[in-house]
């Protein structure tokens, strides 16, 4: 999946300093590189949910509909639309987990020693 912001850049201010980062005046700066480089995640073209768990990036690197007062207005219908997909997702399908009496692994929460995997099928 390819961002199309891939072609976006922005410039930066005069001398921002963000946090412990100094970053020249007038550097230009694309968002989709950010989340494109290994240092940041392994492997980026692989698709990996799990990449956020735990520790993850550091926070704003993945920001994929930017942020502050000029934060993209699809953030809260992408938010919406997922809700739907899954509200009707769960309620056309049966769900049967694929492994049964599996273990769990306590952390901070419950989970599943081998994730999650279930097998839907349609009502």
């Amino acid at each position: 999946m390819v961002s199309f912001t891939s072609l976006s850049f922005s410039f930066t201010d005069p001398e921002p300093t963000l946090e412990v980062f100094y970053i020249p005046a007038s550097i230009m700066w694309s968002v989709n590189t950010s989340r494109m480089k290994d240092e940041f995640f392994p492997e980026p073209q692989k698709f990996d949910p799990l990449r956020f768990q735990g520790n993850g990036p550091a926070p704003y690197v993945f920001t994929p509909f930017g942020g502050g007062p000029r934060t993209c207005p699809g953030n809260e219908f992408a938010k919406m639309e997922m809700l739907v997909f899954l509200h009707y997702l769960l309620l056309s399908h049966d769900w049967k987990p694929v492994i049964t009496n599996e273990g769990i692994i306590v952390e901070t929460a419950p989970l599943p020693a081998h994730g999650l995997p279930v097998k839907l099928s349609k009502r």
